[in-house]
């Protein structure tokens, strides 16, 4: 049976066709694709109603989200950034809007990626301090984990990419309140600066957001130190102390505690009168156990000339430690260590402050810190003339700013001597002028 076809057409001038059933019914026209008249009307007034606003190529979308019964309930906002696409969910067209607004500025800076980064917290405690475990040394680690703790829960909850300068400044500003020392606002700042560094360098940010954050200003109160004549009565008040030789090492040649306990007599050249720090020795706070470790720095690790009373403290300690370990007999532990206990095993820094504080009152003098021997040796240095670079070789620092911010004020005043020797020099091509 032959159907004739009618002559009308759309208006876009496509021919109309009727659906021809199995049986040859005929149930109603379409276009070419097939599909019914009632069929593509509906799904076309249900795209239009979905799609809100339509742009142009590259400039985003906001589409209306609708739940089962057909009531908006938000808009998602769509825009292509480079690599991919950002989306973001707002309850208002207006807020919609404004993120598209916002979005667009970002990715023209470069600060909007197409990653959807995690939230704070869960990357410095899942991600950051996971990934720098084997990295950094256990107390390092510890230090980073207790700042890690101090991030408050709203400053956690928002997303890599959410994060703003304002926030931080925010959290700062209210450590400072809480009166949190300056110095240790920094150490947090400096945590969490560093942080973003590595997401920034695995691409989960677009910058970072610490950067520009005003921090409170630290104080650096003046150092205090023993002259010479106040380390000379130390050394005679505790010549018959066990520890008589750690107090000489670290005043005459500036150790840090950890340097000098982890001294082994093998890093002593008797015939050359030089020792070397290789090693220090620390507390791990994770295990609580103590732990042989790299210097410090780079520049830590140097070798140094001894002066004659610290060789001759030295080798008295070297038989104290025969006589000891010949008591002891086999309980003796050969760690081949410079300072140890009674049985050879490493010695605990808390042990070394009490006895510090006894050597201090023996000699009558002001009860600075022990780490205090070390700014003496430096200070002293300095104040005989010797130049700032040269003891920051010493001390082993990378550079003689730190040593130039602590131990400034005690060198002598170079800008007389300038003075002095420049006058000098006028005053002799004078009389060379004049003869």
């Amino acid at each position: 049976m032959k159907i004739e076809m009618p002559s009308e057409r759309f208006n876009d001038g496509t021919a109309f066709r009727p659906t021809v059933t199995r049986y040859g019914s005929r149930c109603g026209y379409s276009r070419r694709c097939g599909t019914s008249l009632s069929t593509r009307h509906r799904m076309r007034k249900t795209k239009e109603s979905q799609v809100s606003e339509r742009r142009g190529h590259n400039e985003g979308t906001i589409v209306e989200r609708k739940n089962k019964n057909g009531d908006v309930t938000g808009y998602q906002v769509q825009i292509t950034v480079v690599g991919g696409r950002r989306s973001h969910t707002a309850k208002t067209k207006a807020e919609a809007r404004r993120w598209m607004v916002q979005a667009k500025a970002d990715a023209a800076r470069g600060r909007l990626t197409p990653h959807r980064p995690p939230m704070l917290s869960s990357y410095l405690k899942d991600v950051w301090l996971l990934t720098i475990a084997d990295k950094v040394k256990s107390r390092t680690q510890a230090s980073y984990a207790l700042n890690v703790k101090r991030v408050p829960d709203w400053l956690g909850s928002l997303r890599l990419d959410e994060l703003k300068t304002a926030h931080f400044q925010r959290f700062y500003d209210g450590l400072a309140r809480e009166r949190l020392a300056p110095r240790t606002v920094r150490q947090v700042h400096m945590t969490l600066h560093k942080s973003l560094e590595d997401a920034l360098r695995l691409e989960l940010v677009s910058h970072n957001a610490t950067d520009g954050a005003k921090l409170p200003r630290v104080v650096h109160a003046e150092s205090t130190w023993y002259n010479t004549e106040q380390l000379t009565d130390l050394f005679e008040a505790t010549e018959w102390d066990r520890f008589h030789a750690l107090w000489v090492v670290m005043g005459t040649l500036g150790l840090r505690l950890g340097e000098a306990l982890g001294l082994k007599w093998c890093d002593i050249d008797w015939a050359r009168g030089t020792l070397a720090v290789a090693r220090t020795l620390q507390r791990d706070r994770g295990t609580g156990t103590l732990v042989f470790q790299e210097p410090k720095t780079a520049r830590s690790r140097r070798t140094l000339h001894m002066p004659k009373q610290t060789v001759s403290a030295l080798r008295a300690h070297h038989d104290r430690q025969d006589f000891d370990r010949r008591r002891v007999g086999d309980v003796w532990s050969d760690n081949d260590l410079v300072f140890c206990t009674g049985f050879g095993t490493p010695l605990d820094q808390g042990r070394i402050h009490y006895n510090w504080t006894n050597a201090t009152e023996a000699a009558q003098l002001p009860r600075y810190r022990i780490h205090d021997l070390r700014h003496s040796f430096a200070s002293n240095l300095i104040a005989a003339g010797m130049g700032l670079l040269e003891v920051a070789l010493l001390l082993g620092h990378t550079d003689a700013s730190m040593v130039t911010r602590v131990y400034g004020h005690v060198a002598p005043d170079d800008q007389g001597r300038a003075a002095a020797l420049m006058d000098a020099l006028l005053a002799r091509n004078a009389a060379t002028a004049h003869s």
